[in-house]
């Protein structure tokens, strides 16, 4: 059974599904990557996104910056709990990748400039794993930033990512790589988007960007660090690695950045404030 948790913070309530406590499921061995969406080649890189190139290295993109999470190996899929930590280099994160809702936190400066879709969400470069699980429900698919300690220390904002089905699993191919989320935060500038950090508002934003598994803090094996989770058919759960290659990503860092940056990223009182209802 998908357990639904509910947890209070602030005046804020935020709802997750999480999974039975069993692991070791169908998709064990399954493979993680994080990188930045190449729309010119179908592909995508890890390391830094230059703006002043629309680009990284020797790709490009037509998209402004945009990631992708993706994973190979997966054979029964059911759902994903992903969570990715941004933070600013060498100070608090810029204002233009301040996406966060109103709800339960400031409304972010960005808001309304990001775009979160599950697989790629430009043509057809990576199927979706998501496709056809049968009564996906969305626990989190939004930013948080700003929203106390427990969810966001340090001044850290967390994308927080997760659905999973209430019917059959999709049945997958294992040599398949399959799209889990994109996210692409627009920083040019609009009428609308007068954001410090953007094209037209220097300087422009520094930030990094990473996965990093700590939520809830009461179950004992975590923060399991670079890694999401994967549930399959029998609602078991298992927790894919990121590949060392593809876990971490800047823009506009300085040459040199090591992505994490933060040493505050930790277990937090989480468990304190969870309920359970079904």
């Amino acid at each position: 059974m998908v357990k639904i948790v509910k947890i209070a913070v602030g005046a804020a309530a935020l709802v997750a599904l999480t999974a039975g406590m069993a692991f070791a499921g169908s998709n064990a061995g399954t493979i993680a990557k994080i990188g930045w969406y190449d729309d010119a080649t179908c592909g995508y890189h890890s390391g830094n996104y230059d703006p002043a190139t629309s680009g990284f290295g020797s790709g490009t993109t037509t998209i402004g910056p945009t990631f992708v999470v993706t994973v190979k190996g997966i054979s029964q899929f059911r759902g994903a709990d992903v969570q990715l930590v941004i933070e600013g280099v060498g100070g608090a994160l810029p204002a233009s990748w301040q996406t966060q809702p109103l709800s339960g936190n400031p409304k972010g400066c960005a808001n309304g400039r990001q775009v979160i879709t599950k697989a790629t969400g430009y043509g057809s470069c990576y199927l979706s794993a998501f496709d056809n699980v049968a009564g996906l429900a969305v626990g989190q698919e939004q930013m948080y930033y700003n929203a106390g300690a427990a969810l966001t220390p340090a001044g850290i904002g967390v994308w927080w990512l997760e659905a999973v089905g209430s019917g059959v699993a999709a049945v997958s191919d294992p040599t398949q790589e399959y799209g889990l989320y994109s996210v692409q935060v627009n920083q040019n500038n609009t009428a609308t988007s007068l954001c410090a950090g953007n094209s037209t508002h220097p300087p422009t934003a520094q930030v990094c960007i990473y996965p990093w598994y700590r939520l809830p803090s009461d179950d004992p094996a975590n923060p399991r660090k670079f890694v999401l989770g994967v549930v399959d058919e029998n609602n078991a759960f298992d927790f894919a690695a990121f590949n060392p290659n593809f876990r971490s990503l800047t823009y506009n860092a300085p040459a040199g950045t090591v992505c994490p940056t933060t040493t505050a990223v930790r277990q937090t009182s989480w468990g304190q404030l969870k309920q359970m209802y079904h």
